[in-house]
């Protein structure tokens, strides 16, 4: 059992690193957007991709030994939270249980903190993208419209010609 819960907490802290390093990345992320640049971003996401992937497969392993330890402590896995595992770590291997707790602990803060930078870095792109449409409507105008016979762009309500700073063809 004892070999158990030092591979979980082996586990939890490798999770906890990876969070860290998307946390990091995550506010990497925040500047790259402020200053529009886009090809930094686009590569700091494909990293970032590499990270998700090693998360994932340690959440797996680590999913694997819960299962291991909820078959051995004959509890259904549905009910075997963290809270639960700690008081069980609390009670059968009391030595491993601050180390435990302490990576729990940072696990909860990664969640909540990796979710409000997820959270900010999306606003900060929608308002990017509701900018560069604002921007469209300012140089395109914001109704469709046709071209006549000889190639003047007209409104299609007012049949009057539109001025535009930028054509584009579809």
């Amino acid at each position: 059992m004892e070999n158990q819960i030092k591979e979980f907490i082996k586990y939890l802290k490798q999770e906890n690193e990876a969070m860290d390093k998307l946390a990091e990345m995550g506010n990497e992320k925040t500047h790259l957007i402020l200053k529009n640049k886009i090809e930094e971003l686009n590569q700091l996401i494909l990293d970032e991709a590499g990270i998700i992937k090693d998360l994932q497969q340690l959440e797996d392993r680590r999913y694997a030994l819960h299962q291991e330890l909820a078959v051995s402590w004959e509890q259904d896995m549905e009910d075997l939270a963290a809270k639960q595992v700690l008081i069980r770590v609390k009670k059968e291997t009391p030595e491993l249980y601050d180390e435990f707790r302490v990576q729990i602990d940072h696990l909860d803060y990664n969640l909540t903190r990796l979710k409000a930078i997820n959270s900010h870095n999306n606003e900060l792109l929608e308002q990017s993208l509701d900018f560069l449409a604002y921007m469209e409507k300012l140089l395109y105008g914001d109704k469709a419209g046709v071209y006549s016979d000889n190639g003047d762009y007209t409104d299609t309500k007012s049949n009057k010609p539109n001025k535009h700073l930028l054509d584009k063809k579809i």
